[in-house]
């Protein structure tokens, strides 16, 4: 391995548009809170500007930049990574690097060019492989010299920088390993094979949203941070926009400033657009997915094949386009595990539209978040155990939501009588209600609760005894002197008034 490790700059730089982002001028603060997964096509390119670069160690040391670092997007194919298929965008990578170059005992300018391709999943725009060669010469004493640099990577899992849909004061965690393998070649005096791993572990957050001038133009931004990282990212350009790097360990430092100098974006031969109703949900919670497809002069495609995936769990459906270009499906809000874990959700993944009509093809890309909620608990119910039929009875019931959500309840009498989601109430707060029964027996009171999310607590049940009236009949006579004397004899109208 070298020990300068000279090959990060090379990684670093590519990376620079997607995993190892990095000066900013705000010209104004933006007002959007969040942000949905963009769909790239083919044509789709990003041209930026890195400079300067620099790169510092006890044996080595670089200082350069990138010109022309274009991204474009080549085509979409599907590809097998370790156990797993996935849906990937294509992007060819090039660019060209100069600099000055110090190497051990070897010091000169650097001239090259940058060649290289990456796969990132259509679904979630993770970083799934990387592969680049950057050769050029390295003018050493006034000799010329080649060099050559091969570079791969391999994520696993593939490396998830964008939480999407992005949120102000979102937070989330990026857990991927890096299998790391090349050469590096001067030609006549270094020839080194390199191959590692490395756990890249980091807590990310998106902390700000601002107006950002760089070369391309004014764009509203997100800015996400990690650990003296921090990059903005632009939805209008589908991509950052701008980055800062600054990373130092024991035994190197790197600095990189990267901007945005164009940018352009594909047309697709159909138009899809893709409504996710709710877009945030809970596990088995209705969900309706909707759109329109057209063609390039805005003409509805009719009877088109609409297929719709969520490549995360590995299920599809399929449906067809109205007169009007529309389609529509409802689906059960499936149980996704991704992996940048973030307070609040169980995980998200893009929900991937595609119209395929004659030789023409359009897709759309949106995320399906699913909600992280814990089911209200299991109520109370406060009131008589015992009764008289006829007579009405009060009981209280109340609960509390682990999350603070309103609640409603369902309460099943026992005898065949029901109140159906009353509500909603505040956690907490009690609730008193009213019930007859109109016949003797055993009763069993049972209520669950459920929050505005469709998530129910487990029942909770009373037994109530509801014992017969016993009619007392009371003679004639004694009925008219206890109306003529009322107070003469206490005990016994308390009695006979018990007994009614």
């Amino acid at each position: 391995m070298l020990q300068t490790k000279i090959y990060l700059i090379i990684i670093l730089l590519l990376f620079g548009t997607s995993v190892f982002p990095t000066a900013l001028t705000t010209i104004n603060i933006a007002t959007t809170d969040s942000c949905d997964i963009p769909t790239w096509y083919m044509g789709d390119e990003w041209i930026y500007t890195a400079d300067p670069v620099s790169y510092y160690s006890d044996n080595g040391s670089f200082n350069g930049k990138i010109e022309n670092l274009k991204r474009e997007v080549v085509g979409i194919t599907t590809i097998t990574h370790g156990d797993e298929q996935f849906e990937v965008y294509e992007i060819n990578i090039t660019g060209d690097i100069s600099g000055e170059l110090t190497w051990e005992m070897i010091s000169g300018d650097l001239e090259g060019e940058v060649e290289g391709f990456s796969y990132v999943r259509v679904s979630d725009l993770a970083e799934v492989k990387t592969e680049i060669v950057s050769a050029g010469t390295i003018e050493i004493l006034f000799i010329t010299q080649d060099y050559e640099l091969i570079n791969s990577n391999l994520f696993f899992p593939p490396l998830e920088l964008y939480d999407f849909p992005l949120k102000l004061y979102d937070q989330w965690e990026i857990s991927s390993n890096i299998v790391t393998s090349g050469s590096f070649i001067i030609e006549g005096l270094v020839e080194e094979e390199y191959s590692e791993s490395d756990m890249f572990n980091v807590a990310v957050q998106c902390n700000d949203n601002e107006i950002v001038s760089v070369p391309a133009g004014d764009f509203e931004s997100f800015k996400i941070t990690y650990s003296s990282d921090k990059f903005w990212y632009s939805p209008e350009v589908g991509n950052i926009v701008k980055s800062e790097v600054e990373q130092s360990a024991r035994d190197y430092t790197f600095n990189m400033d990267l901007s945005l100098e164009s940018f352009s974006r594909g047309i697709q031969p159909i138009t899809v657009t893709e409504n996710i109703v709710p877009s945030e949900a809970f596990i088995d919670q209705e969900v309706i997915i909707s759109g329109q497809a057209v063609d390039l002069n805005s003409d509805p495609i009719q009877n088109g094949d609409i297929s719709i995936e969520i490549p995360r769990i590995g299920e599809s459906w399929s449906t067809l386009t109205d007169d009007d270009g529309y389609y529509t499906i409802q689906i059960a809000a499936p149980y996704i595990f991704d992996d940048t874990p973030s307070e609040g959700e169980f995980g998200s993944d893009g929900v991937i539209v595609c119209c395929l009509s004659d030789d023409m093809e359009g897709f759309c890309v949106k995320t399906l978040l699913i909600l992280d909620d814990l089911p209200p608990n299991i109520p109370i119910i406060d009131g008589p155990v015992s009764g008289k039929i006829g007579e009405e009875h009060e009981y209280t019931f109340s609960t509390t939501d682990p999350d603070g959500d309103d609640v409603y309840y369902w309460v099943d009498w026992g005898d065949g009588q029901t109140d159906e989601w009353i509500g909603p109430y505040e956690s907490g707060e009690e609730v008193l209600l009213s019930h007859t029964w109109d016949e003797e027996g055993t009763f069993y009171i049972r209520v669950k609760a459920r929050d505005g999310y469709d998530v129910e607590s487990d029942w909770a049940t009373l037994e109530v005894e509801m014992p017969v009236n016993q009619q007392v009949v009371i003679n004639p006579l004694l009925q008219m002197i206890l109306e003529r004397f009322p107070n003469a004899f206490p005990i016994l109208r308390h009695l006979l008034e018990a007994q009614c």
